[in-house]
Parts: C-alpha cells; structure tokens; sequence
C-alpha cells in the first residue's frame, strides 16, 4: 500500500502535468532562421535594394540616406576608404561620389538574399554603368555585401562592404 505523502507527490505530480498544456503547435512556434524561409522579407528587402538605384538615377540623395540606417551602429567598408565608416562619412562619400557622375545606375547582377528573421545579408556584383565628368561612358564591377536589419520604418542597411571585382 501506499504512503500518505506519496499519494498526494503522486496526485501533485499528475496536476501539474495536466496544467501544462498541448504542445505548442507549429504555427505558434518560433520560425527556424537557419533553415527557415522569409519569402515576404526576401521580396522586402529585393524592393530596398531596387530603389537604391531608383535613388542614385535620381540623385535622391534623401532616399538615399534614407535606405541606410542612421546610427551609431551603422559601418561600412569600401573600395574608396582603408578604414571603418560610420553614418555621416559614409553618406558624405556617396554623395560625392553620386553628384560626380552622369546617368549612373546600378545594376545588381546575381543577387543573393539571406533572411534570418529580422536580419538579411545582400549579396552581390554590382555592376555600375555611368559617364564621367567629362561625359566619356564607364563601368565598374564590384563585389558587394550589404547587412539590412528590419526596423519599424522598414528594411534599412546597417553595413555595407564593397571591393572591386578584379576577377
């Protein structure tokens, strides 16, 4: 026969599972960043991309800050500089580098998006088709990385790391 005590450890025990619930279903559960698919912020943050060539054709130098994330934890890399940007300089730098050319597009040849939650990685080769100051057509190749983290106001860039496409 059982113990008193071991009854009522017995019945506490049953309670208490009883309490806990079904399991979480699959739509309630936390979605796997590794493995799982974000088609809507992959089209999301695809746009971003695209309207930063919309911005750069226009010289929308506004829309183009705007792309980035204007913050302290903001960084970029480049081909133009040795050392680490952070928001101002590296908006300084594309204005420059923007109000010198004619016609300048960008066309983002074999985009690759990588969602993990709110955060995505863009990569890319770039291709930059413009004409110079003295209005002589040009191209640059580039390799390009660009973080984009989900904010209320919508996808922005808080990294950016280009290099010239030597291959």
């Amino acid at each position: 026969m059982t113990s008193c005590p071991a009854r009522v450890l017995a019945l506490a025990l049953i309670g208490l599972a009883s309490c806990a619930g079904p399991p979480l279903s699959e739509s309630n559960e936390t979605p796997n960043i590794i493995k799982g698919s974000f088609p809507e912020a992959e089209s999301a943050v695809r746009a971003a991309m695209l309207s930063i060539d919309e911005h750069v054709r226009a010289k929308d130098f506004d829309g183009l800050s705007a792309d980035h994330l204007d913050s302290a934890k903001f960084s970029k890399f480049g081909p133009r500089v040795l050392e680490r940007q952070g928001f101002a300089d590296m908006i300084a730098d594309e204005i420059k580098a923007v109000s010198a050319a004619q016609e300048l597009s960008i066309e983002f040849r074999d985009l690759k998006i990588d969602v993990f939650g709110d955060v995505a990685i863009a990569t890319s080769y770039p291709l930059f088709t413009f004409k110079d100051t003295d209005g002589q057509p040009g191209t640059r190749e580039a390799r390009m990385t660009l973080v984009w983290v989900r904010t209320p106001d919508g996808w922005k860039i808080v990294h950016e790391h280009s290099s010239p496409n030597t291959m």
